[in-house]
């Protein structure tokens, strides 16, 4: 699945692939790299809900939209009613009913949902169309294997665009009862003779519906599931902590106020990362690879231990050869910044495939071609806080998540996060093929994401060179300069 992002805030044009494994993006600040992070969080999230509704709810809203013709029947209908009824030859191009079917269903499904995610994070905000384009709409398109659309708009509303099918759509009378299948490049719908438009209509509505119901969950069937950490994950978590308490207190009060407060607006994402932080559940099992992971951590990194405590529902830190139990507040920076990635990687992303819902996915794929799972992690700016020597070593952690089945997604200013993983590309750790580098750069029309050359020699810098160069040769003119100053006053 190919999930492409045009004119979201600086944005003019990104796109990501969800079968890379490793994700890097660099760039300057201010070039859009958050909004297209979130936007891709949205898309996958919205794929991911609608693909985990039981099959029973799903053939209800199916039967739902099925028999919903209250309204005056569109256009779309009445016209093809017509060819129905016109019966001048054996075959009809459904094609373009077939789309406008889809178009339908997706925007009930996929596309409010999407919307809805969009204004709750962005309803602040005047506008989220890329400034420096010419078009007041953004876009984002998603590239299914059967199926491609897009969704187009702003805060208030996105709706379907652009449906395109891999194969034609023919309605085709038949005196036998025969299933609906492929023949070449087409969709062969098969209709007895003796049907009515109405029902041929509802065959057409019921088959479009279902497959497209199948193409949005064979894309998301292997990914269990998408976080996102956010740049200031420690300040963000303490101050949402202390904003959970104070609304708390506040209810209690309430009859003692008289004025309206208004509550800050939280983005979607940023409130899907506090609640998984503090609903961590304790559950009597553990996944050995991941545990030993954040153990290194621990170890190698933090000198202690993270702590999740399932009472009070918050984070301490233990540091190693003291009987300290920290506030995460009360840390380094370091410390504070690196404990909510350690808390992921034991308590949120961690799986193995004896969990009920990779069982039951497996049972549902009912495939001959074996199944390999992943999560996808969203991690900003991972070097906030960190040592460049800790910056090296969080980076091969990361690709040793990537190992281990989550697809990670990182954006970074840091050339020690970027060196090392050009370097674990090189060693083989992170195979070139699974890996994907993206420099934004601005141009007059907004921010482009120009995907870096990845090889066996490692990753092509094409951002942070020229920095480390303006460096050197400050610094050999400052030597010479001061060279010269020294042989001046000898003579």
């Amino acid at each position: 699945m190919k999930i492409k992002i045009e004119n979201f805030g600086p944005v003019k044009e990104f796109t990501f692939d969800t079968q890379k494994k490793f994700h890097l993006i660099v760039g300057n600040n201010n070039v859009g790299k958050s909004y297209v992070l979130t936007i891709y969080y949205f898309i996958v999230k919205s794929l991911l809900e609608f693909g985990s509704l039981a099959p029973l709810n799903r053939r209800i809203f199916l039967y739902e939209f099925a028999d919903d013709e209250e309204e005056p029947p569109k256009q779309e209908v009445v016209d093809f009613k017509n060819l129905i009824k016109d019966k001048k030859s054996r075959s009809l191009n459904g094609s373009n009913f077939y789309r406008h079917l889809a178009k339908e269903f997706l925007q009930q499904s996929v596309g409010e949902d999407f919307s809805k995610k969009v204004k709750s994070s962005y309803s602040e905000h005047n506008s989220i169309s890329n400034s420096f384009s010419e078009s007041n709409i953004a876009k984002v398109t998603v590239d299914l294997d059967n199926v491609s659309f897009s969704l187009e708009g702003n805060i208030d509303e996105f709706k379907v665009t652009n449906i395109t099918f891999s194969h034609g759509v023919i309605l085709r009378y038949s005196k036998q009862n025969r299933n609906t299948t492929i023949i070449g490049k087409d969709l062969i719908i098969y209709v007895s003779t003796d049907e009515d438009a109405d029902a041929i209509i509802n065959k057409f509505r019921s088959v479009c519906v279902r497959r497209v119901i199948q193409s949005l969950i064979d894309a998301v069937e292997n990914i269990l599931d998408i976080d996102y950490l956010p740049a200031s994950r420690s300040g963000l978590y303490q101050a949402l902590s202390a904003f959970g308490q104070i609304i708390a207190e506040l209810s209690k009060s309430r009859s003692f106020l008289t004025s309206k407060i208004e509550l800050p607006g939280i983005s979607g994402q940023l409130s899907d990362y506090f609640i998984r932080l503090t609903n961590i559940v304790a559950i009597d099992r553990n996944v050995q690879h991941f545990e030993e992971l954040a153990a290194n951590i621990e170890t190698d990194v933090l000198n202690g231990r993270i702590e999740f405590d399932f009472e009070e529902k918050k984070l301490f830190y233990i540091p190693n050869g003291t009987s300290l139990r920290l506030d995460i507040s009360s840390t380094s920076s370091m410390v504070s910044e690196t404990a909510p990635i350690v808390a992921y990687i034991r308590h949120v992303i961690a799986w193995n495939t004896d969990e009920p819902s990779i069982r039951n996915r497996i049972r549902r794929r009912n495939k001959t071609t074996p199944i390999e799972f992943k999560k996808i992690l969203i991690v900003e700016e991972p070097e906030a806080h960190l040592h460049p020597e800790n910056q090296i070593k969080m980076t091969r952690f990361y690709a040793e998540l990537a190992q281990l089945g989550v697809s990670m997604i990182m954006t970074s200013h840091s050339n020690y996060v970027f060196n090392k993983a050009s370097n674990l590309v090189i060693e083989g750790i992170l195979p070139s093929k699974d890996v994907q580098c993206d420099l934004f750069v601005m141009s007059d029309k907004g921010s482009t994401g120009i995907p870096q050359s990845v090889d066996e020699f490692g990753i092509n810098d094409e951002n942070f060179g020229d920095a480390s160069e303006i460096l050197i040769n400050e610094r050999m003119e400052l030597l010479m300069g001061g060279h010269s100053e020294d042989k001046d006053d000898c003579n």
